[in-house]
């Protein structure tokens, strides 16, 4: 029986070009995804990825806001991935507290209540 593996089940390319207007003039991307979905209208796919892309800004406007994840150094060995890791991982559970309160909040309560931690 063959091993499950990289691009088993591909059946798609998307190609999303982008078009933005800044004040240095306008600035185009292209971006490629796979996928394994067939016969789908192109507006599942934009809906698709733009769930997708909202998702990892979101990510990664909480890992700087919270952990000020930008302001880091680590550039050299596992260090930046290790950080990353541990950085995640409270974010994680900050996010699964019920409470009502920001997750910078929340972060100040756990390192001055043990009990909360």
């Amino acid at each position: 029986m063959p091993r499950p593996g990289p691009g088993r089940g591909l059946r798609t390319l998307v190609l999303v070009e982008t078009e933005g207007y800044t004040s240095q003039g306008v600035t185009r991307a292209q971006r490629f995804y796979l996928s394994s979905l067939t016969d789908v209208d192109p507006a599942v796919y934009a809906h698709l990825i733009r769930g997708h892309r909202a998702v990892e800004n979101q990510l990664h406007w909480q890992l700087d806001l919270t952990f000020k994840e930008d302001q880091s150094r680590l550039r050299t060995g596992h260090a930046a991935l290790n950080a990353n890791i541990l950085r995640k991982t409270p974010l994680y559970l900050l996010v699964q507290d019920p409470q009502a309160i920001s997750l910078k909040r929340k972060r100040k309560q756990a390192a001055y209540d043990n009990e909360y931690l």
